[in-house]
């Protein structure tokens, strides 16, 4: 998926939940804030959550990060609210707790909110 792809179904699927209607895609998880990820419990489900994604059929999956649904409401985002370094801090994480890591891309500046691709 190119970026214009990404960014295009993301916003489909923000203004679904934003009216109110049901999203259940196994390849995208909205959170309303980031996991701490210094927190080996929020890192534990940070890593359950992204194999989750995964392990589903299909292709890039995604975790939205600043969107609640049941508020449906955004609130702002960065990566650097998770309290690690960088992006390699999070590559560390899943390499640490995996068998088998996989790739994984923090987009942070594309949309509001951010989010970030599992692939």
């Amino acid at each position: 998926m190119d970026m214009n792809q990404i960014e295009a179904m993301v916003r489909a699927s923000l203004a679904q939940a934003s009216a109110g209607q049901e999203i259940e895609r196994s390849k995208i998880d909205f959170k309303e804030t980031w996991y701490n990820l210094k927190k080996d419990e929020e890192a534990n489900e940070f890593v359950k959550d992204s194999s989750a994604i995964v392990n589903s059929y299909g292709p890039d999956g995604f975790i939205v990060i600043g969107f609640s649904i049941s508020k449906k409401s955004y609130k702002p985002a960065k990566f650097k609210d998770c309290g690690l370094r960088d992006v390699s801090d999070l590559v560390d994480i899943l390499s640490s707790r995996l068998s088998e890591p996989f790739s994984i891309d923090v987009i942070d500046e594309v949309l509001q909110p951010p989010f970030f691709r599992i692939n």
